[in-house]
């Protein structure tokens, strides 16, 4: 039969041969190919171990650098602000103060990235009005762009209430614009648009683009743009690597995603996009209630509020979106707002503020300005004045201190900072007031210029007072021996005592019996010779206030 035949048998065996052959080739194939992924697993292993030891590396190094960059710039502004130097070692320190902010800020962008390939950095988000928080960034490096002639255009929605990270949302969004503005040429624009979009899925996304007329990036270097320490064709001199893939990651960990297209010559759009979501906690005084509140000078000039026992914090500024982040960031307090430095100088003398905030650059008059307007006046003399700029040198810095400025911020400033700026100088109020209320100051040491010029004017009333202890001597006619109305009297007297007009002359009146009981007048005496017509009621009143009833002291 056929299958008997030598060519069945030949078939047979060359069909055998193959199989054989093929299982055999799969087998090397396979084994070749379990060594090439062992090879690779190993590989990657060793990369990923290379990688968590420049990483473990960068940040350990970071660490050491911080501290005596930290001094440096310590010292630096100690020597700036307490020694008089010529204008070249004015520059000099300048130039190392400046430098020293680059490198802290280079060393705090690899200990960021190395947290947050850790995961052990959080976020801290808020919900509020977004809109107005970029065009308060964007407001703080006109400067920068208006000194390469470069026109910033900014295009958005009307507002935008959603959940983010503030300090996050700033570290994206000022590097990227600061990326644009330094590869853009002179002459040129940068369009910065923000907007809500929708996606298939019914999200909605913040999409933020910038784009410039920049020198464009290489098609090779987009796909690698992002990754830590990569330094593009394009890149300037003094890129460090690390700006992108930090806003990368900190996009990332929003649950966004940054990307980024660009031709050669003709300049780069990127875009970032955000996922809307309003889980967060509401902000108090939110900036989307502050929008709401509508333009023009009558609803930024707002009245006091005597019922509200915050402290009141009057803010300066001629750029509305920057007054509703400013609002947002004081919500804790009472604050009154102006869009001028006359403005805010009439809104203080008629209101007395226990601080005022205000922008340098203004119309009319700007910061330096009102800070000295201030300072020569009886009843806003004793004001804290916190003063803002875009302007960073320390020349400019020192100039608001000369002024009378406590406390320079540089714009953008840490909200963080702002509110601890805010509460130290209003303890140093507080500490104010209680060395005020003596009748005199306690030593040379603990005064400083500013309580000596308002121990002058407390002492003027304790003279008018002095003068008529026997008499009835109301709030209203003090107000007029010194020249200010009783809303006046009462914030200045307030803010330097802690204490009412009313209860500020009882107790010099007390103070003044104290001193006639030591001396051996008797408690009647005593009462009579400083105005009190009920001596029960003086007792009462004494004991209040010195924790003795006067018969104690005089007995002592």
């Amino acid at each position: 039969p056929w299958y008997d035949s030598w060519a069945a048998r030949i078939f047979w065996l060359l069909l055998f041969s193959t199989v054989l052959g093929g299982i055999l080739f799969f087998l090397r194939h396979r084994q070749r190919l379990q060594l090439q992924l062992q090879f690779q697993a190993v590989e990657s292993e060793q990369l990923r171990k290379l990688d968590a030891s420049k990483s473990d590396f960068f940040t350990q190094i970071s660490h050491e650098f911080r501290t005596p960059l930290t001094v440096i710039l310590g010292m630096t502004e100690q020597i700036t602000t307490e020694v008089t130097s010529s204008p070249a070692v004015t520059r000099s320190l300048e130039a190392i103060n400046r430098n020293s902010q680059i490198l802290l800020k280079q060393i705090n962008q690899i200990l960021d990235l190395s947290k947050l390939r850790d995961k052990s950095i959080t976020l801290n988000m808020i919900q509020g009005e977004v809109i107005h928080y970029l065009k308060y960034l964007l407001e703080s490096l006109q400067a920068h762009a208006e000194r390469k002639s470069i026109d910033l255009q900014f295009e958005a929605t009307d507002e935008i209430v959603m959940d983010y990270d503030p300090e996050r949302l700033r570290d994206i969004f000022l590097n990227i614009l600061s990326n644009a503005i330094k590869y853009s040429a002179p002459e040129s624009s940068v369009w910065i648009r923000a907007s809500k979009i929708n996606s298939e899925m019914d999200e909605s996304f913040l999409q933020i683009t910038v784009r410039d007329e920049g020198v464009g990036i290489e098609s090779d270097d987009i796909e690698q743009i992002f990754e830590a320490y990569y330094r593009g064709k394009n890149a300037t001199a003094s890129g460090s690597g690390l700006g992108l893939a930090t806003s990368q990651r900190w996009v990332q960990a929003m649950g966004g995603r940054i990307y980024v297209e660009s031709k050669l010559g003709q300049g780069s759009v990127f875009t970032v996009l955000l996922p809307i979501t309003n889980s967060a906690i509401e902000a108090v005084n939110s900036l989307a209630a502050s929008s709401r509140d509508g333009k023009g000078q009558s609803d930024l000039l707002q009245a006091h509020d005597h019922h509200d026992e915050r402290p009141q914090i009057l803010v300066v500024d001629d750029n509305e979106d920057v007054l509703s982040y400013l609002r947002f960031c004081l919500s804790d307090y009472h604050v009154i707002l102006a869009t001028d430095g006359q403005a805010a100088l009439d809104l203080a003398i008629n209101t007395v503020p226990d601080l005022v905030v205000s922008d340098v650059m203004m119309p009319q008059m700007d910061g330096y300005e009102l800070c000295q307007a201030l300072r020569s006046r009886d009843v806003t003399s004793h004001i804290p004045v916190i003063l803002l700029t875009a302007k960073a040198t320390q020349g400019e810095k020192n100039l608001g201190l000369r002024h009378g400025a406590d406390a320079y911020l540089t714009k953008p400033f840490d909200r963080t900072e702002l509110l601890i700026r805010v509460e130290k100088l209003l303890d140093r109020q507080r500490d104010l007031q209680k060395q005020l209320v003596e009748l005199a100051p306690t030593s040379s040491e603990e005064t400083t210029p500013v309580s000596l010029v308002e121990h002058e004017f407390l002492d003027r009333i304790r003279t008018y007072i002095s003068a008529h202890l026997t008499e009835e001597f109301t709030v209203i006619d003090l107000a007029n021996q010194m020249h200010l109305s009783r809303v006046q009297l009462y914030r200045k007297v307030k803010a330097l005592t802690g204490r009412s007009t009313a209860v500020f002359i009882r107790l010099i009146r007390l103070q003044h019996a104290r001193e006639m009981l030591k001396r051996g007048f008797s408690v009647s005496e005593s009462a009579y010779a400083t105005g009190f017509n009920d001596p029960s009621y003086f007792s009462r009143t004494f004991k209040e206030e010195f924790g003795k009833i006067p018969s104690q002291l005089l007995n002592s």
